[in-house]
C-alpha cells in the first residue's frame, strides 16, 4: 500500500469512527437508548398520548396531539374524573372484587360506597331503605355482588373485621337474620368462607352475580398511580408515571351525603332509632314515625329538599351509578382526532387556526327552561339545602360544594368545537340559547366554518346509543306562584341543543365530564356533570435512567479517542521514514491496533453500542408549534452503513481470541468473516429497520377496593433483544462460515511452514496481519506502535506492560542486564 494511500485509509476510519459519536449520541442520550427522549417533548407526548380514549390498540406512529411541546411549561395533564371511571366503572368484574378484598382493611370494610338490597346471595333476608328501593333492587341490581352483605363477609379477614365491626352488624342486620329460619346456620357460614379465587368466582357465578360495581360518591377522591412500561433492547423495564391522583378525605365537602349515605350511616342511624335494618324484622326502622330525612333534619325543611323529594325520591335511598361512554361515541371520538391529526399535518395553516385558538365561554340555556314564574335550584340531585335563584344553576360535579352558585355556563374548547359543528347541523340555532352571550356564540361558529365537515362522518349509532342511555341535564325548580315542583329536562342530542350537547359528549370520552344515572324511587335522571378541570403532571427526568448510557457512550469516545492518537502517531511515522514501511500494515490498522492499545472488553462494548443501536427502535419525535406526533425516522444508508460497520468489532474481537488455535486461516477468514457479518446487518437494517410497538394491557392492583389503584397502563417496546441476538449471530455465523470457506480453499495447497520462533512479547495479529519481521527491533516505528511499542533510540516502551526495554548488545547473544531496567535478547543485525 502506497503511504500516501495509507494515510488516507487511517484519516478515512478515524472520520467514520468519529461520525459514529455523533450517530449513536441520540441513543446513548438515556438507558432506554430512546433518541431525542426529552422530558419535555416525547416523554410528555408518550404520557398523553396514553391518556387519550383508546379503542382496542394504539398507534405509536402518526398520532397527533394539538399541543404545544418543548416549552418549559409543557406538562401532563391528568384528569381527577380517571380514577373514578377505573374503580366505579371498568374494574368492577367478581375476579377484580375478590382479589381486592385480599387486601382490604376491615375498618374500611362498610365505608365502601353501596346500598345494601339484601344479606344473602338467595335474597332471603331484604335490607333496602323502602319497599320502592326494593323493587329497584330487584328489578336493577341483582346481578350485582356489591349490594349483598354477604360478597364483602366471605372475604374479609373475619378476625380482625369481628373487632371493629361485629358489635354494630349483629344489632343493626345479624339479629334479625339469626332470629329467622335458617339465619344461625348462614351467620355461621361466612367466617372465612372464601378459599381461592377461582373457587370463590365460581361460587359468586352460581348465585348469579356477575359484576361487583360500587357506587358514584364524593366523600373521597379515589386514588391512582398509574404508570406507562418501556423496555429497550436488554429487556429491562423502566416505569413512567403518567398519572398520580392522590387519595384524598373530602370531609365536609361531600355533599353527596344526602342522596346516598353509606353503611356506616345506616349503622349510626340503626342505633340512634334502635331499630333493625332487615326489613322482615319486628323492628324495622322504616315500620317507625321517624323517617332518616327527618332524622337529619332534611325534609321536608328546605325548598330544595321538598323538590329533589317530590321530584326523584326519598333520601338518603337514591343510587349513583357511574356510567361509561358508550363504545360507538369512543369510536367516532378517536375516528375525528386521527383525522383533525392528518388535517393538521397536511395543513400548517389550519393547525396553526386550530391551535391558536382559546377555549369559549358561552351561557346558553335550552329555551324551555326560561320563566320568571320559576326559582330555580340547580341541576345538581344532593344539593338539598342550597337556595333558590332566578337564573339556571350549574349541572352537578363531583367537586360541587352545593355553595351559593353562579349562572350556568359552559365551556367550548376548539377541538371539541370542531367536533360538534361536524357531527350537528344547526350550530347558528343554538347559539340564540345563549342567554347574553349570542354574539360570541356566532362569532366562534362563523370562525370554525374552515373547519371540513368531511373531518368525520356523524355516526347515527352515537345518537342512537346515547339516547338509549338518557343522558341529559336538568334544573330542579319550583313554581314561584303555587310552590309546585317541576323537573325541567333537556336531552343531550335534542332539538337545538345538539351543538352544545356534542361538545359535552366529546369532553365525557376524554374525562372531562362524567355521566351519572341518578336512580330514586319516583324518577331516575342519567346527568351529563360540568366540566371538571385537569390537574398538571408536572414530569420528572430522574424516571429515566442515564448510567448505562454514560458508560457506553465514554466507551466509545476512549476507543475513539485511543485510535485517533495511534492514527496521528502512524501518520507521523510514515512522514518520517516513508520509504521502507511494510506493505500492508497500516490496511490492518484497526486488527491489530485496537486489541492492543484499546484492549478486547473494550471494543466489545463499542460493538455491543452498534448492536443497541441497530436493535433499537429509530423514532423521531416531531414538535411543532401546533402539535407533536411520533414519525418514523431510518438512518440514512451511509449512517446504517457505518452503524453495521461497527458492529464489527465483535467479530474482530472474536477472531483475535481464536488466533492462537486458528493460526495462518486468520488472516484470510477474519477480514472475509467481518465484511459478511457488516454486509449481512447493513442488509438487515436497511431493508427491515426494527420499529416501535405500543401494547395496552392494563393490570391493577387495589388498596381497599376503591381508595387507591396502582395501574400499569400499556408497554412500549423500544428496544428489541430478538434483533440483537440475531446480530450477534450473525458475527458468529459469518466467522464459522468465512472459516470452513478459507480452511477448505487453503488446505488444497502447501501447507505454509510453521510459525518463526518470535518473543512471545510481540501480539500474534501483529505477525498474522502485518507480515513484519519476528523481531520488535527491527520493525519500523511506525509498526512498532501498533504493536504498543515505541521507539526511543536504544529504548523501547512496551504499552501493554508499562515497562521500558534497552538493548545493550549487537549479536544473537550479546547481551547485559542493566540493574536499572528490563533488557531483552536481540536478533538485530548489524548494518
Amino acid at each position: 500500500m502506497h503511504p500516501h494511500v495509507g494515510v488516507l485509509y487511517l484519516l478515512w476510519t478515524i472520520g467514520c469512527s468519529v461520525w459514529y459519536l455523533q450517530i449513536i449520541s441520540v441513543n446513548l442520550d438515556n438507558d432506554l437508548f430512546w433518541p431525542d427522549f426529552a422530558v419535555t417533548g416525547a416523554q410528555t407526548f408518550l404520557i398523553d398520548l396514553f391518556g387519550r380514549p383508546l379503542g382496542a390498540t394504539l398507534e405509536l406512529y402518526g398520532s397527533v396531539i394539538p399541543k404545544t411541546y418543548g416549552a418549559a411549561s409543557t406538562a401532563s395533564a391528568m384528569k381527577t374524573t380517571y380514577p373514578r371511571a377505573l374503580a366505579l366503572a371498568e374494574l368492577t368484574s367478581v375476579e377484580d372484587a375478590i382479589v381486592s378484598f385480599q387486601t382490604l382493611e376491615a375498618a374500611y370494610a362498610f365505608s365502601l360506597m353501596t346500598q345494601y338490597c339484601w344479606a344473602d346471595f338467595d335474597r332471603r333476608w331484604e335490607v333496602a331503605h323502602t319497599l320502592l328501593r326494593q323493587r329497584r333492587c330487584a328489578a336493577n341490581f341483582g346481578a350485582n355482588g356489591a349490594v349483598y352483605f354477604e360478597g364483602i363477609l366471605r372475604n374479609v379477614d373475619w378476625d380482625a373485621w369481628s373487632a371493629v365491626n361485629s358489635a354494630s352488624f349483629m344489632f343493626a342486620v345479624g339479629d334479625a337474620v339469626r332470629a329467622s329460619t335458617g339465619g344461625a346456620a348462614w351467620l355461621a357460614s361466612l367466617p372465612n368462607a372464601a378459599t381461592t379465587v377461582a373457587s370463590e368466582v365460581a361460587y359468586w357465578t352460581t348465585k348469579g352475580i356477575n359484576c361487583y360495581q360500587l357506587q358514584f360518591s364524593n366523600d373521597v377522591q379515589i386514588g391512582l398511580l398509574e404508570s406507562i412500561a418501556i423496555v429497550n433492547v436488554f429487556e429491562q423495564t423502566q416505569v413512567l408515571t403518567m398519572s398520580n391522583v392522590p387519595f384524598t378525605q373530602r370531609g365536609t365537602y361531600w355533599t353527596t351525603f344526602y342522596a346516598m349515605w353509606g353503611f356506616n350511616s345506616d349503622l349510626w342511624a340503626a342505633s340512634v332509632l334502635n331499630s333493625s335494618l332487615v326489613r322482615s324484622a319486628t323492628n324495622f326502622y322504616g315500620n317507625g314515625n321517624t323517617s332518616i330525612e327527618a332524622l337529619v333534619s332534611l325534609y321536608p325543611f328546605t325548598p330544595s329538599s321538598i323538590v329533589i323529594h317530590n321530584l326523584l325520591g326519598p333520601f338518603p335511598s337514591i343510587d349513583l351509578v357511574l356510567v361509561a361512554p358508550p363504545v360507538s361515541l369512543v369510536a367516532t371520538v378517536i375516528a375525528f382526532d386521527a383525522a383533525i391529526g392528518g388535517a393538521m399535518q397536511s395543513d400548517d395553516s389550519f393547525a396553526r387556526q386550530l391551535t391558536s385558538m382559546q377555549p369559549t365561554t358561552l351561557d346558553p340555556v335550552p329555551r324551555a327552561w326560561r320563566s320568571s314564574t320559576l326559582s330555580y335550584f340547580g341541576g345538581a340531585p344532593y344539593c338539598a339545602l342550597a337556595p333558590a335563584t332566578t337564573f339556571v344553576q350549574p349541572s352537578f360535579a363531583f367537586n360541587d360544594a352545593c355553595m351559593p352558585r353562579q349562572s350556568s355556563t359552559m365551556v367550548l374548547p376548539p377541538i371539541a368545537t370542531a367536533f360538534a359543528l361536524a357531527m350537528s347541523n344547526d350550530s347558528h340555532s343554538a347559539c340564540k340559547l345563549c342567554v347574553h352571550l349570542e354574539s360570541s356564540c356566532l362569532a366562534l361558529v362563523d370562525h370554525f366554518r374552515s373547519v371540513p365537515k368531511f373531518i368525520v362522518t356523524p355516526d347515527a349509532d352515537v345518537e342512537t346509543d346515547v339516547t338509549a342511555l338518557g343522558v341529559e341535564i336538568v334544573q330542579f325548580a319550583m313554581a314561584t306562584s303555587t310552590s309546585s315542583p317541576e323537573l325541567l329536562r333537556q336531552s343531550l342530542l335534542g332539538s337545538d341543543w345538539a351543538f352544545f350537547g356534542y361538545i359535552a359528549l366529546y369532553d365525557w370520552v376524554y374525562g372531562l365530564r362524567e355521566v351519572v344515572s341518578f336512580q330514586g324511587d319516583t324518577a331516575t335522571v342519567v346527568l351529563m356533570s360540568e366540566r371538571v378541570e385537569t390537574t398538571p403532571l408536572t414530569l420528572s427526568g430522574n424516571e429515566i435512567p442515564r448510567t448505562t448510557c454514560l458508560y457506553l457512550w465514554y466507551l466509545v469516545v476512549t476507543t475513539t479517542a485511543m485510535l485517533a492518537l495511534v492514527a496521528a502517531t502512524l501518520i507521523g511515522l510514515t512522514a518520517c521514514r516513508p520509504h521502507d514501511i511494510p506493505q500492508g500494515y497500516i490496511g490492518r490498522f484497526n486488527r491489530i491496533a485496537a486489541p492492543v492499545w484499546v484492549g478486547r472488553p473494550v471494543l466489545l462494548g463499542r460493538g455491543l453500542t452498534a448492536i443497541v443501536t441497530l436493535s433499537t427502535a429509530p423514532i423521531g419525535f416531531k414538535a411543532s408549534n401546533s402539535f407533536g406526533v411520533f414519525q418514523a425516522a431510518p438512518r440514512s444508508v451511509l449512517a446504517s452503513l457505518v452503524t453495521a460497520s461497527e458492529s464489527t468489532w465483535i467479530s474482530f474481537v472474536i477472531s483475535d481470541v481464536l488466533l492462537v488455535a486458528t493460526g495462518h486461516y486468520t488472516k484470510w477468514y477474519a477480514p472475509l468473516g467481518s465484511l459478511l457479518a457488516g454486509l449481512a446487518t447493513f442488509c438487515i437494517d436497511l431493508a427491515s429497520p426494527v420499529a416501535a410497538t405500543a401494547t395496552l394491557n392494563r393490570s391493577c392492583a387495589r388498596n381497599n377496593v376503591d381508595a387507591q389503584l396502582t395501574c400499569t397502563r400499556g408497554t412500549v417496546q423500544i428496544g428489541f433483544s430478538v434483533r440483537a441476538a440475531l446480530m450477534l449471530a450473525i458475527q458468529l455465523l459469518s466467522l464459522l462460515v468465512a472459516y470452513l470457506v478459507v480452511r477448505w480453499r487453503l488446505d488444497r495447497r502447501a501447507r505454509p511452514p510453521p510459525p518463526p520462533d518470535v518473543p512471545f512479547l510481540i501480539p500474534a495479529s501483529v505477525l498474522e496481519f502485518s507480515g513484519a519481521p519476528p523481531d520488535v527491533w527491527a520493525m519500523h516505528p511506525a509498526l512498532a506502535v501498533l504493536c504498543g511499542y515505541v521507539h526511543v533510540g536504544s529504548h523501547i516502551f512496551d504499552a501493554k506492560l508499562w515497562m521500558t526495554f534497552q538493548a545493550v548488545g549487537f549479536g544473537p547473544s550479546s547481551h547485559e542486564l542493566n540493574p536499572n531496567i528490563v533488557e531483552i535478547p536481540t536478533h538485530r543485525l548489524h548494518h
